[in-house]
């Protein structure tokens, strides 16, 4: 046992850039705009329509810190869902995705999700035909309540606004709705712990057909959180609140829309962006510029706007060029809300979906929850807004993948493009890079309707910033980890695979050997980035593994195989009948002789003096003769 102590601290100690940390410079700067302890969403819906139509509400929470819990409790309130759980805990880095049946009679409301951290959440609104088809698609974020609450409203192309109010208060209060345009105003009031949703146009006299405006809703005695829902026929997509003097802290003076799209296809279906900007600002002009990048629109790359107090701004391209595709960032000198809207179109102008799209900030670990059921497939756009490359790590479950990008680059692929993914895959996608920082943006497609899942942000400050297969280790982790070996490894990323105890930089090959069986999570198969077709234990090993390998057996054959490395047995993965012993080949190397010290760039290191030799080697446990102990 003496023996072994030995040669696991000598390989960590001897590895180079181990204690160095040179392929690690691990900065997880970046937090979350949208985390909170309290979420309000003004409108929940489940249940069937007279017609067979139906809606099911989906919540979805993420606990964004790498250290703390957090337990939840969603309200409903104004209706009931049997069998839809109410009370969640999640472990740091924790997920639920949960979805209502849609089976009951149609009830809607609002719910409150209170945590004891903060989380991530959303609601996906879904709505199907009696069949089961999927119609349309909506994304909500929650809406902080204030007493003056705005939302645009775009009714062109036949488009009616849906308006959702929720009092979350222990009071009646009455509001005031009026929209910008229009030649009335109307009032509505509402019981304590009570919502209503109604078309604008029910509740405002004398708005304009195809108008174009700012929806308020003002109380003097309350204060109100809304939803607006924009319905174009049974198409529909959600458009978030802003608050009247104050900045709420999605609101931002930078933007990035990690996709940015507009013109047709060879098939005459088209896609068309509209940005909509509003300063919520009650005394502060903005000026904004939006930049385009790796796209143009109509021949122009860039856009000005010029907005006063409470204005705001809806630009769409005219989708008639030539698809083109790429990312878009807004500069402006004070606060603004912005979002983009993606609409897609039938040849004959129909619009089949539309989507609203949300700044995605800037940071070195980013993820989405994706849910791959019902036939769904998930798009992915990342956009690396800086002036360098950068190679990026996706995760998803324990599949892997990188991809590097130029600067000011960007692209978006369907998930499955990127990893090699389980049918029906439910859960996050991690997108992290140690040389700069990312912002994605997921889609979720089923069929030809889609809606965007948001980015948020992984907060690693307050942990151990030591990433184990793209997860981050607990304090306790650490803790057990300098215990058995005397030292803690650097913070950085690294992979570990379970079953043999080898050890690496993410994105390498195996730096050195530890005890099997530490549970860090599963081993994703690109973790060192090989192409060499050999895969040990479900990683694929790269080219300097391979040629160690090469140099022990004289051959290296593709396929999968697995290493024990409690034993040093390998075999062909599915047959349990060992083809050699890693320990019984570096024996017969007769590496046992002389006094030298010996690494190589495969993370090998065998090192002799008088009676002692241990050799820590990628594929093999730590080898140390009886003049060790």
């Amino acid at each position: 046992m003496k023996a072994i102590s030995i040669g696991l601290i000598s390989a960590l100690l001897c590895i180079p850039g181990f204690a160095q940390n040179d392929h690690n410079d691990l900065d997880t700067s970046g937090t979350s705009a949208t985390a909170g302890t309290y979420h309000v969403f003004p409108q929940f819906a489940d249940g069937q329509l007279s017609d067979g139509t139906s809606y099911r509400t989906t919540l979805m929470i993420s606990n964004p810190s790498s250290t703390i819990s957090a337990d939840c409790t969603l309200q409903l309130r104004g209706l009931t869902v049997p069998g839809f759980g109410l009370n969640y805990a999640l472990g740091p880095g924790g997920w639920t995705i949960a979805s209502t049946a849609g089976t009951q009679r149609l009830q809607t409301g609002y719910a409150t999700l209170q945590c004891n951290a903060n989380i991530e959440a959303q609601l996906l609104y879904s709505y199907y035909l009696s069949n089961g088809t999927k119609l349309s698609e909506a994304t909500v974020f929650s809406s902080p309540p204030g007493s003056k609450a705005l939302v645009v409203a775009d009714q062109r192309e036949g488009a009616q606004l849906g308006i959702a109010i929720a009092n979350d208060s222990d009071q009646s209060v009455t509001y005031t709705v009026s929209m910008s345009g229009a030649s009335g105003t109307g009032t509505l009031t509402l019981a304590p712990r009570s919502s209503a949703a109604r078309f604008i146009s029910q509740l405002v006299p004398g708005i304009p057909a195809g108008s174009l405006g700012v929806v308020q809703v003002s109380s003097s005695t309350g204060s109100a959180s809304i939803i607006g829902l924009r319905f174009t026929e049974r198409v529909f997509t959600t458009i978030p609140e802003s608050i009247s003097g104050s900045v709420l802290p999605t609101a931002s003076t930078q933007h990035v829309f990690p996709q940015f799209a507009d013109g047709r296809f060879s098939d005459g279906s088209y896609y068309r962006t509209t940005g909509m900007y509003i300063n919520s600002s009650s005394n502060a002009n903005t000026d904004c510029v939006t930049q385009l990048r790796g796209v143009t629109s109509d021949g122009e790359g860039n856009f000005t706007a010029s907005l006063s107090p409470g204005k705001f701004v809806v630009r769409a391209t005219n989708g008639t060029q030539s698809f083109q595709a790429g990312y878009a960032t807004m500069q402006c000198s004070s606060p603004v809300d912005a979002q983009e809207l993606y609409s897609y179109y039938a040849a004959n102008g129909t619009k089949l979906a539309e989507a609203t799209v949300f700044s995605s900030p800037a940071a070195r670990s980013v993820q989405i929850l994706a849910d791959s059921r019902e036939g769904a497939q998930i798009g992915l756009a990342i956009a690396n807004d800086s002036e360098q490359s950068n190679t990026y790590n996706i995760l998803a479950g324990n599949a892997g993948g990188t991809v590097t990008l130029g600067p000011r680059a960007t692209i978006a692929k369907f998930l499955n493009e990127f990893v090699t993914l389980p049918a029906n895959y439910v859960g996050p996608v991690i997108v992290s890079s140690d040389t700069g920082t990312a912002s994605i943006i997921g889609l979720r497609y089923t069929g030809t309707v889609f809606t965007t899942i948001p980015e948020t942000i992984q907060n690693l400050k307050t942990g151990s910033r030591v990433l184990v297969n793209g997860r981050e280790l607990t304090p306790g982790q650490v803790a057990e980890l300098r215990q058995l070996y005397g030292m803690a490894p650097p913070e950085g990323r690294y992979w570990y695979d379970p079953r043999s105890g080898l050890y690496g930089y993410w994105g390498f090959e195996a730096a050195g050997y530890i005890r099997p069986g530490h549970n860090f999570g599963p081993l994703p198969s690109q973790a060192s980035r090989g192409n060499t077709g050999t895969f040990l234990n479900g990683r694929e090993i790269n080219a300097v593994e391979a040629e160690f390998i090469r140099r022990l057996f004289g051959v290296v054959y593709k396929g999968y195989f697995w290493l024990d490395g409690s034993t040093g047995n390998l075999g062909v993965e599915g047959n349990t009948t060992p083809l050699a012993n890693v320990v019984t080949a570096l024996q017969a190397q007769r590496w046992s002789s002389g006094e030298y010290h010996w690494r190589d760039g495969s993370g090998a290191v065998v090192s002799s003096s008088g009676s002692c030799t241990f050799a820590a080697i990628p594929g093999a446990p730590v080898y140390a003769t009886p003049g060790c102990n």
